[in-house]
């Protein structure tokens, strides 16, 4: 598998998402330094596929207002799901839900986008 190439990929902002620029740009900008760790997640879960293998971990540690996750999932030919998440916590700090924020789409590889077309505001490329 080639290196996760961002040159050729977008980002696909959920239009309801209610995210500042600011992590906007901490969640792309930590994206661009762990292309190694997203090739590793799609390699994991290509060697694993008939168990449906998800890979989670966390992202934008630095400068953001909320907890992000992105996670990576293969499906066998039907591609990939590469998605940022939004970690919600109750009001007593217990994790609630993982909220879709925005999709990863590629054209070298086969994606899988959870959210319709219209569900989609803004698009951006790495």
């Amino acid at each position: 598998m080639n290196k996760f190439p961002f040159e050729d990929c977008k980002i696909r902002w959920w239009k309801e998402t209610n995210i500042s620029a600011k992590d906007k740009q901490a969640l792309i900008s930590d994206l661009r330094n762990i292309s190694g760790i997203i090739e590793e997640a799609m390699n994991f879960t290509l060697k694993r596929e008939q168990r449906n293998p998800v890979v989670k971990f966390s992202i934008g540690a630095k400068n953001v207002s909320y907890a992000y996750s992105l996670r990576v999932f293969y499906t066998g030919k039907a591609g990939w799901s590469v998605s940022i998440n939004r970690k919600n916590f109750g009001r007593e700090g217990i994790f609630v839900s993982d909220d879709i924020l925005a999709e990863l789409v590629c054209r070298k590889w086969q994606w899988i986008l959870v959210l319709d077309e219209a569900d989609y505001g803004p698009v951006e490329k790495l």
